[in-house]
């Protein structure tokens, strides 16, 4: 008996360890998921992922013990600190410019005109489809002619569903009309 009690321990215990490892899979999987879409919100954000960016700091808490969730978000603002304030001189040049064209101060021929300042109007930017690779992204006129060609399958479906019922509705009204006479 005692034998047996051990024999059941020993099978209960290697069923223990296999749903612990199981357990642990199971984790790290999820783990190197949320790693992964981590480093999709990085790449997006930044413009690189973060195993380009440097190591991991797995850390959320510093030296002194201070907690900080947004440590990394100010680690790439500080990178950007050093570069200058690309705004600030965007908007110091236009107020320069607006400030020229009030004075008369013709300094192009092509003032405020969108071939000059090298912008386009949203009319003539092609439009983006979310839901598709970035090299498919660009709209082409396919999916219209596709969308065109269903529309016309649907209409001949109804067409033809039409004319069956239509060839029903005979049918009954042949039987109905032999029914009446006899």
């Amino acid at each position: 008996m005692e034998r047996v009690r051990r024999d059941e321990r020993k099978a209960a215990e290697e069923e223990q360890r296999v749903l612990d490892r199981q357990i642990q899979a199971r984790n790290e999987r999820r783990i190197n998921q949320l790693r992964a879409r981590a480093d999709d919100r990085m790449s997006t954000m930044f413009g690189a992922s973060s195993s380009t960016m440097g190591p991991k700091d797995v850390s959320i808490s510093d030296e002194t013990g201070h907690v900080n969730l947004f440590q990394d978000l100010e680690r790439e603002e500080r990178k950007n600190h050093g570069s200058g304030n690309k705004e600030y001189e965007a908007e110091k040049a236009k107020e320069k410019k607006e400030w020229e064209s009030k004075m008369g101060i013709q300094v192009y021929f092509a003032d405020n005109t969108n071939d000059l300042n090298k912008k386009k109007e949203w009319y003539e930017e092609m439009p983006v489809r979310p839901n598709l690779p970035p090299d498919k992204k660009k709209f082409d006129a396919l999916p219209c002619l596709d969308r065109e060609e269903e529309k016309r399958k649907k209409k001949r479906k109804r067409e033809k569903d039409s004319d069956d019922s239509d060839d029903d509705r005979r049918k009954k009204h042949k039987k109905d009309k032999k029914k009446k006479k006899k």
